[in-house]
């Protein structure tokens, strides 16, 4: 029902890695060589390595392990997320923490790309289950500021960030009429 139409789009999966799909026009961008992707750009908090180590299954079952302070713990993120949602034994805090450090990082990678594209973004993958958990850190990056030399602050994404899992914020996008939910997506 919304006048609007989108012709850019980018897809991530957060599982195994850190998957990264672009629409721009309307057409497939596969790039000059058929590369492009988002997973080697550097992580946000450690700048020598890849973001993919931040936003990805081993990524929350490493920082799990760091912070509940036993890495060999043997783990699933499914198990993670079912500590953080206090229906498993566990260290809350450290599994709540993992979630959040992915949705941080991963929100940094993705207002790059949302900054080279300005389009919708949609998030899959079997990591998207906890989402309850990673997106509130994920949008804080997207919606974060960032500084010039002179000290002025600018929004770290240009284009306004809505997330239409929230039905305020969906409804804000859309009118009345076409106010049905679509699974994480952000514009």
């Amino acid at each position: 029902g919304s006048s609007k139409r989108y012709k850019n789009l980018l897809g991530y999966t957060f599982g195994t890695g850190f998957g990264m799909g672009m629409i721009v026009n309307g057409m497939m961008n596969r790039g000059d060589n058929s590369c492009v992707e988002t997973w080697c750009l550097p992580h946000a908090k450690r700048n020598d390595i890849i973001v993919e180590e931040g936003v990805s299954i081993r990524a929350v079952t490493r920082v799990y392990g760091e912070l509940a302070g036993c890495p060999d713990h043997g783990l699933t993120p499914k198990d993670i997320c079912d500590i953080a949602d206090g229906v498993r034994e566990g260290n809350v805090g450290a599994a709540r923490q993992a979630f959040a450090e992915l949705g941080e990082v991963a929100g940094e990678a993705m207002a790059t790309g949302a900054t080279l594209t300005d389009g919708l973004i949609v998030i899959g993958g079997g990591l998207s289950a906890a989402s309850h958990h990673f997106m509130p850190s994920l949008l804080n990056a997207l919606r974060g500021k960032i500084s010039t030399l002179s000290g002025d602050t600018i929004d770290r994404v240009q284009m306004k960030v809505y997330d239409l899992d929230n039905e305020e914020e969906f409804a804000a996008l859309q009118p009345a009429r076409a106010r049905r939910m679509c699974k994480h997506i952000l514009y």
